[in-house]
C-alpha cells in the first residue's frame, strides 16, 4: 500500500517489501498513505511508476523501502547530472530506500537513495539508478 496526501500538499509514499511470491505489484491507499509491494523479477522503477499511475501521484516522498534485490545499480555523485555508476549482480538486502518522485511532462522522475547489505553484512549505498 502507498499512502498519499493529495495536492496542494506533497504526496507521501511508503514502499513496503520488494520481494514476495506473486507476479505484479500491489498497492493500496488509505488515509493519504500509499503502501506498495513489488514482487520478484519486477523492476523497482517500473513498479513504482505503476503505483504512481494507479494512484494519480504528482509528487511524492518515499519514506521507506525494504526487501531483497537480485541486481541493481548505484551511483556516486560527482557533480550535478554526473554520477559514477556501479552495477551489483549478487543478491543484496534492501535496508533503506528514500527519496522523491515527481511527474514531469515526459513521465515520472525518481530521485532515490538506497542502502543495501550483502550476505557478509557489507553495506553499500548511493543514488539508486
Amino acid at each position: 500500500m502507498i499512502r498519499a496526501i493529495r495536492m496542494p500538499a506533497p504526496v507521501i509514499l511508503a514502499l513496503a517489501s520488494l520481494c514476495w511470491q506473486a507476479s505484479d505489484m500491489q498497492s493500496k491507499e488509505q488515509d493519504n498513505l500509499i503502501i506498495g509491494r513489488l514482487f520478484p523479477q519486477e523492476e523497482v522503477a517500473e513498479g513504482l511508476k505503476k503505483i504512481c499511475q494507479k494512484h494519480q501521484v504528482e509528487t511524492a516522498v518515499v519514506l521507506s523501502g525494504l526487501g531483497q534485490l537480485g541486481s541493481f545499480k548505484l551511483g556516486f555523485f560527482k557533480e550535478k547530472g554526473n554520477y559514477l555508476p556501479q552495477s551489483f549482480e549478487q543478491p543484496h538486502e534492501l535496508l533503506m530506500l528514500t527519496g522523491n518522485i515527481s511527474l514531469q511532462p515526459d513521465g515520472y522522475n525518481f530521485h532515490l537513495h538506497a542502502v543495501l547489505g550483502d550476505a557478509e553484512k557489507k553495506v553499500v549505498g548511493g543514488h539508486f539508478i
